[in-house]
């Protein structure tokens, strides 16, 4: 008897269709892959600061130097298009939300009518 429920327990398993995995639909994360086009990050290294031009930090900022001796000071350089960045988050803040709104409202308001 408990062998026929075990049987039966394991043919139901293998039966159980297999689901492909659910996305990710958080919000967040489709934003930052939405902006990532209209924000641009350039990583940029200086060449090194031979030792004998400077002797230490404050001669080097005095000069207009780079910090400290000897290493590559590592600056970045962002450019962002701001005229694209506001149409992305105005679309998906204001835009989509009211669009999703109104296509739930009308059906609801009909059906009620009737």
């Amino acid at each position: 008897m408990a062998l026929d429920a075990v049987r039966d327990q394991e043919q139901k398993r293998q039966r159980k269709p297999h689901l492909p995995p659910i996305p990710d639909l958080r919000f967040e994360h489709s934003y930052l892959r939405s902006i990532s086009s209209s924000v641009h990050v350039e990583r940029l290294h200086h060449p090194r600061i031979a030792d004998s031009q400077a002797t230490d930090d404050e001669t080097l900022l005095q000069k207009g130097g780079l910090g400290t001796v000897g290493r590559n000071t590592p600056a970045e350089v962002i450019t962002v298009q701001w005229g694209r960045l506001f149409w992305i988050t105005t679309r998906d803040q204001v835009i989509a939300p009211m669009l999703q709104g109104a296509v739930w409202y009308v059906p609801s308001a009909f059906s009620e009518l009737g």
